[in-house]
């Protein structure tokens, strides 16, 4: 079931028949009643055409997976730990106008969940189709992502960990409730069970396939691509994360913080009405 499978790669092309090997080409809305061309430009001169491309595939090793998506002005910083899908994969040209679509990678060892599908309806739909998840409008569309479980990690008998495209039960992937509720996606602790987290590559955010981070004049980067990501060694143990205490804040007032912090100035102003007394009173 190829529709079930993660996003491993994101791109948009100019022309629909420049897209990538191995991906979905996103050229319909999701009913199939309008065309998906992201540019949508006026009636009159040249004909610019923007297409999403997807793919979806049983994570490699070291292969990041899709987790999130946003949506934001030109203009508005991007969100962290995203990337921007800034130029055309077949022309090197801008992407999309007035928005930017952003995208967030994770390694798989590092979520339970990753989406698998990302999906057009016309602008102004209500609501999102069954099971997806509505993101924002850009340009005449509405785009929608639908998670999914990503592909689970058996162990072998060599001790090495096998992508298998199905779950299957007796896994070595461990259900974290109480950490990254508030997430589209699931952090998957359990993967040190695999390998130690410490170990785990850093997620890159290139959105094209058999791309590294060094590779930096690439399109869908940013000043923060080729960074790695790592947690702090202090965090390694996430067992350490379940006992999370809050410290309480206590709110202040307005008139709280005036009556703490008041100064009046009234020495300063003092001496300097002194200092303008004429000389000899």
């Amino acid at each position: 079931m190829a529709e079930d499978l993660p996003i491993v790669g994101v791109c948009i092309v100019a022309e629909p028949g420049k897209c990538p090997p191995n991906h979905i080409l996103i050229d319909r809305t999701y009913n199939g009643s309008e065309e998906a061309d992201l540019w949508k430009d006026g009636l009159f001169g040249r004909r610019v055409t923007r297409y999403l491309c997807l793919e979806k595939a049983v994570p490699a090793e070291n292969q990041d997976v899709l987790v999130d998506v946003a949506l934001t002005n030109e203009k508005d910083p991007v969100p962290a730990g995203f990337t921007v899908v800034e130029y055309t994969h077949d022309t090197n040209e801008k992407a999309i106008r007035k928005r930017c679509l952003c995208i967030r990678w994770m390694n798989p060892s590092m979520t339970n969940s990753a989406i698998t599908d990302l999906v057009f309806t016309p602008k102004g739909t209500r609501r999102p189709p069954s099971g997806y998840t509505l993101v924002g409008e850009m340009n005449h569309l509405s785009l929608c992502y639908k998670m999914g479980k990503l592909p689970q990690l058996k162990i072998v008998q060599d001790g090495s960990a096998a992508n298998l495209p199905y779950p299957m039960s007796g896994s070595a992937v461990i259900n974290m409730t109480n950490v990254g509720s508030s997430l589209p996606y699931s952090i998957n602790p359990a993967s040190q069970a695999v390998r130690g987290i410490g170990d785990a590559q850093p997620a890159t955010g290139v959105y094209k396939p058999q791309q590294t981070v060094n590779n930096l004049s690439a399109p869908g980067t940013n000043a923060l691509s080729g960074i790695p990501w790592e947690f702090n060694a202090k965090f390694h143990n996430l067992s350490k994360l379940q006992n999370i205490s809050i410290p309480v804040i206590k709110y202040k007032t307005i008139m709280d913080i005036e009556n703490e912090y008041n100064y009046d100035f009234h020495i300063e102003r003092s001496v300097k009405q002194a200092g303008r007394l004429p000389e000899g009173t």
